[in-house]
């Protein structure tokens, strides 16, 4: 990148407007002696402070970085069929962010590599490296991050698996298995060590850290909200999730990009392929949302598929506390008759997996032909004894769980359990932001389901 090209720019288009230097600075609302260095190309602004300029001065922060000149270094078509796989006129791309470099975390190499083979699938003359990158403790417990390499210049993308309690590490002679605490903290020393050399850096985190304290009741921390603007301090450009428990949180890092990928076409054809007898009709299928707060994700299903909605009022205790959760007091079904229908229950997250079970249980008890459990992330706090029996009982069909984050072999080995791949879902993702492309027909999968339920199954 010609830091000097850049200044130059800056400084020509500030000049048309005819402003200067402490006018310019006065908007950006930093010093004069800031924009004096950015015009000498000393340095150059801050993502955030990037994206209002450009706004300001008419132009693009693609421009701005490049000087003045159209950033496209090569063209890419995508090399499969978008018809068959669902993805409508992504067409001839351009390439604006440099060479796409992948930094898999801990637990998460074979995971980045299946990344980059579908990146290679994806377009013919992608540029792709993956990077080693050393997580090192000692024997206090401190840590450091080590790159392999140098990224400059280059559109990184950290691959991070906040929910892997499988980790371990030593500490005082002890072993510890690591927490989404200590994943976050490898994640921001592997920021330091990039050290603000790469073009930019991107998360993958489909596990959001600390999504679930997203808001603030009485006098609580706000976790969530705090990482994310930390990250955003330190420079991250973008961040990916999955199914995040509430988007306004991404309301606290407003300047960058914060994107969340619901696996909704991958369930539907993993659900149609283990079980192609299923029918998604309202007189065959029925959707329940296990409580009100999943009831958005719930009717994207059923508005998808064209069935009809359930859903349970649950209501916990404000004083019961006790293995990490309030106790529920009331679980009541409301919604269309469920007798000798099909039944998906479809969740973000199971952990104790208590409140799904019981949800399945009442709903079996109705009269429900097959239940069918659809979980983003699935961690089984508890083990999975309690869902063996109400498989072996027949309260259970089946329980889709996404390798968006770490399956224990206790669970993938169950008679239950059926996998939902999302690893080229998210290659697409990436593909897309590098390229500077609209991610909309990645994240929208209106298209992608009824294509596949009019053609796929077929």
């Amino acid at each position: 990148m010609n830091t000097t090209a850049t200044g130059q720019y800056i400084q020509n288009l500030r000049k048309q407007h005819g402003w200067s230097q402490k006018e310019l600075a006065d908007m950006l609302n930093v010093s004069f002696q800031a924009v004096s260095k950015w015009e000498r190309g000393d340095n150059l602004p801050d993502s955030g402070i990037l994206l209002y300029m450009a706004k300001l001065l008419n132009t693009t922060t693609d421009k701005i970085l490049s000087g003045g000149n159209t950033v496209v270094q090569k063209s890419k078509r995508v090399s499969i069929s978008d018809e068959k796989e669902g993805f409508f006129s992504l067409g001839n791309m351009t390439y604006f962010f440099g060479e796409i470099v992948l930094l898999p975390l801990r637990g998460m190499k074979k995971y980045t590599e299946k990344i980059q083979q579908y990146l290679y699938e994806i377009a013919d003359d992608v540029d792709v490296s993956i990077i080693d990158l050393e997580l090192l403790r000692f024997q206090t417990g401190d840590a450091k991050a080590v790159l392999g390499e140098s990224v400059r210049g280059k559109d990184v993308y950290l691959v991070v698996d906040m929910g892997n309690y499988s980790e371990t590490y030593n500490i005082h002679g002890f072993e510890n298995h690591m927490s989404p605490d200590e994943h976050y903290m490898d994640l921001t020393r592997t920021i330091s060590a990039i050290g603000g050399k790469a073009a930019r850096i991107n998360v993958i985190s489909p596990f959001l850290y600390s999504a679930k304290q997203d808001r603030r009741i009485l006098r609580e921390s706000l976790d969530c909200a705090i990482a994310l603007q930390q990250l955003y301090s330190v420079g991250v450009s973008n961040i990916m999730a999955f199914d995040v428990h509430d988007d306004r949180v991404q309301n606290a890092v407003p300047f960058i990009g914060f994107d969340k990928l619901m696996p909704i076409y991958q369930a539907v054809k993993s659900l149609s392929t283990a079980y192609p007898d299923i029918s998604f009709d309202r007189n065959h299928t029925v959707v329940v949302s296990p409580d009100f707060g999943g009831m958005e994700r719930n009717y994207t299903y059923s508005d998808e598929l064209g069935i009809d909605l359930g859903v349970f009022y649950k209501r916990r205790s404000h004083t019961d506390f006790s293995d990490g959760n309030y106790a529920i007091q009331i679980h009541k079904y409301f919604g269309p008759d469920v007798k000798g229908k099909d039944v998906l229950i479809v969740d973000d997250i199971i952990a104790s997996g208590e409140t799904v079970l019981d949800v399945a249980t009442q709903l079996s008890s109705m009269g429900a032909k097959r239940i069918f459990v659809v979980s983003t992330f699935g961690f089984f706090t508890k083990g999975t004894e309690k869902f063996d029996e109400a498989y072996r009982n027949k309260i259970i069909e089946a329980v889709f769980i996404t390798n968006a984050s770490y399956v224990s072999e206790e669970i993938t080995s169950a008679p239950w359990y059926q996998e939902i791949d999302v690893i080229k879902y998210i290659s697409y993702y990436i593909y897309c932001v590098n390229s500077g492309s609209s991610i909309a027909k990645v994240i929208d999968p209106h298209k992608k389901i009824q294509n596949y339920l009019k053609n796929g199954k077929e």
